[in-house]
This record gives C-alpha cells, structure tokens and sequence, in this order.
C-alpha cells in the first residue's frame, strides 16, 4: 500500500515538475541577442567578435567581409520574436512577417526542446538546447553555415 501511495504521489509530482519550464515559456519573446560569431547585443546596439569565429579569422584577407557577413546576418534578427503556445504551437516572426510556424515539446530535465516542423511534407525534428535564466531565454540553435550552435537570447514582452 505504501509502494502504491508513493507511486501515486509521484506520478502526481513529475508531470507538476516538468511543466515548470512550459509554464515560463509560453508567451511573446523578443530577439534581444544573437551569437552566430558576432556577439550581437540589440538594445546596446554593439557587437563583438567571439573567440571561435576570430581564430578562423587568424591570416585570412577576407576576415573583414566574413565579420560583415556574419554581423549583417545578425542584424536580420533586430526585430525578430517567437511566440510559444500554451497549445505547443511556436512561431518566428521577422518584423510582422511569419517566418515559420512549427510545434515544440520541452525535455526540462534535459534542458532541450525539440521543434517539429513539414519539411517535403514530411515531419521532421530539430533539437534545440534552452536556458530559461534571469528572466531570459536562451536557445542554442544548429546552424548550417557554422560548427558551433548559434546562441539566441530572448526577452519576455
């Protein structure tokens, strides 16, 4: 009897648990950084280069187009949100304009968030690592330009 109260109570307390996280992300976040190489701070309106992008940079002729490249694709995201659903409904916007619509389901213990999106009308799945601090949200995205994941941080509006 003890075995199933206890199994009970658990059961109970896990779900209360990982809804946490679900709970804190639901809502309209805004774009408030970016590090995709270039360490962009939007509201301070500067950048700087990261360590892993400056030693690729090291001896070549081209290391100031690459930063431009890099700080012009960061620029791209100045007025950029996501709007996360109670639903698990998830949406990008760039300006007013809807970049993708998709659906997420969170690993809180994990801190991971898989995003599930059409892609040739298959179902297909990103894993996204998250960070909810400071009242802050942080997702480390895979990029296909670049090794390292591009960390994005954003604001609850």
């Amino acid at each position: 009897m003890r075995l199933f109260l206890f199994t009970l109570f658990l059961t109970m307390l896990v779900p209360h648990c990982s809804g946490q996280d679900s709970f804190k992300i639901v809502g309209r976040w805004r774009v408030v950084g970016m590090d995709n190489g270039v360490n962009f701070d939007y509201k301070a309106e500067s950048y700087t280069v990261n360590k892993s992008l400056s030693n690729t940079l090291c001896g070549r002729l081209d290391s100031a187009k690459v930063v431009k490249e890099f700080l012009n694709w960061a620029l791209s995201c100045s007025n950029c949100f996501y709007i996360f659903g109670s639903d698990n409904s998830y949406k990008e916007y760039r300006e007013e304009d809807i970049r993708s619509e998709r659906s997420f389901q969170l690993k809180p213990g994990q801190k991971k968030m898989n995003v599930y999106f059409l892609k040739d009308g298959r179902s297909k799945k990103v894993t996204y690592k998250y960070e909810l601090l400071n009242e802050k949200l942080f997702l480390y995205v895979p990029s296909f330009f670049i090794k390292d994941k591009i960390e994005i941080t954003l604001e609850k509006q």
